[in-house]
C-alpha cells in the first residue's frame, strides 16, 4: 500500500506543502481548490467539505479536483480518493 503525504493549505504560501514533498493539497472547500488550481495546475487538490451545489461538483470535474463523499452517491466523473 502506497503511503500518501499530505498538507493543509496555508492561504500565506500555498506551494511551501507542495515543495515539503507532499502528494496531496488539502482543502476545506471547492471554491478554495479553485482558487489553488491556477497556482498549483499539476497538484493534487483534494477537498475535504462537502460540494454545496450541481455547479461545484461540475466545477471540481473539470478542475479535476478529488472529493471526500461520506456517503454511497459518489458523482460521475469526480476522482473520490
Amino acid at each position: 500500500m502506497r503511503r500518501t503525504r499530505t498538507a493543509t493549505a496555508r492561504s500565506s504560501a500555498p506551494t511551501q506543502p507542495l515543495a515539503a514533498e507532499a502528494t496531496t493539497l488539502c482543502v476545506a472547500t471547492v471554491p478554495e481548490a479553485l482558487a489553488l488550481r491556477d497556482e498549483l495546475p499539476a497538484a493534487r487538490l483534494l477537498v475535504l467539505g462537502p460540494a454545496s451545489s450541481r455547479r461545484e461538483l461540475a466545477q471540481a470535474r473539470d478542475a479535476d479536483l478529488a472529493l471526500v463523499v461520506s456517503d454511497d452517491d459518489i458523482p460521475e466523473g469526480v476522482a473520490v480518493p
